[in-house]
């Protein structure tokens, strides 16, 4: 129950940072004083190359799953195709104001992700995955 809870609550973090909501704490002081300094030499060096590990592969085919199925089910909820999706998010609109132009609350689109996310979720659990 524990894990269902976490990627609804992390899904809905996602959904609200794509909709312009600014989660607590993400925002900072504009005060010179409470930026940390950087040497100029340290931000121009490149960092050495770290080694992947072996199942980095993996986890970018999971994030790749995962990103399909958000994107999906926001064109499936919205109703949109996705060069039209793409076109509006690099407009500079956020995925609520393409919902709200398209005639959808943005609530629509979070429960839906919230629900197919559970859906998955029971189909892993009942696997035994």
């Amino acid at each position: 129950m524990k894990l269902r809870t976490l990627i609804t609550t992390a899904t809905a973090a996602a959904v609200l940072s794509t909709a312009g909501v600014a989660i607590a704490g993400a925002a900072s002081s504009s005060s010179p004083s409470s930026s940390p300094s950087v040497s100029t030499a340290a931000a121009t060096s490149k960092p050495d190359k770290i080694a992947k590990p072996a199942h980095a592969h993996r986890r970018a085919r999971r994030h790749h799953r995962v990103r399909v199925f958000i994107r999906k089910t926001v064109l499936d909820t919205i109703g949109i195709d996705r060069p039209t999706l793409r076109s509006e998010l690099r407009s500079g609109k956020t995925i609520g104001e393409i919902a709200t132009a398209h005639n959808v609350q943005p609530s629509a689109v979070v429960d839906a992700l919230v629900t197919g996310a559970t859906t998955k979720l029971d189909a892993a659990a009942s696997a035994g995955t």
